[in-house]
């Protein structure tokens, strides 16, 4: 296995100080070395870093997503999102707007209201 040398410096803040202690008293943490210490650490952030980005879809593709699984079978009804007993029965006008249709220019609006609940 080839070897690579790098060299971490360490200024004198506070994060730094800390992470000096931390990595002299690797065994403490359960590591046989400084090394394992920190190759482990960063392998650990790098995997959640790759696989918190690759499940991520950016907002209006995953509206495209559930529009088509529900086969464009969607509307859109506007009112209070907080639920109460005056707002489930009506005694006077009706207090919700017309479901609105999606289109392609609301569809982003209507994921990130459904998103919101």
């Amino acid at each position: 296995m080839k070897s690579f040398a790098k060299t971490i410096r360490f200024y004198d803040t506070h994060k730094d100080q800390v992470a000096i202690k931390a990595i002299s008293n690797f065994a403490e943490y359960g590591f046989s070395s400084a090394n394992e210490m920190v190759v482990t650490a960063l392998y650990e952030l790098a995997e959640r870093h790759n696989n918190h980005s690759s499940n991520e879809l950016p907002l209006d593709e995953l509206a495209d997503k559930i529009v088509a699984k529900l086969g464009g079978n969607i509307t859109i009804v506007s009112g209070t999102t907080e639920a109460n007993p005056s707002s489930c029965v009506s005694s006077g006008p009706e207090t919700w707007d017309a479901p609105e249709p999606v289109t392609d220019d609301n569809i982003g609006d209507v994921m990130a209201d459904i998103l919101s609940f």
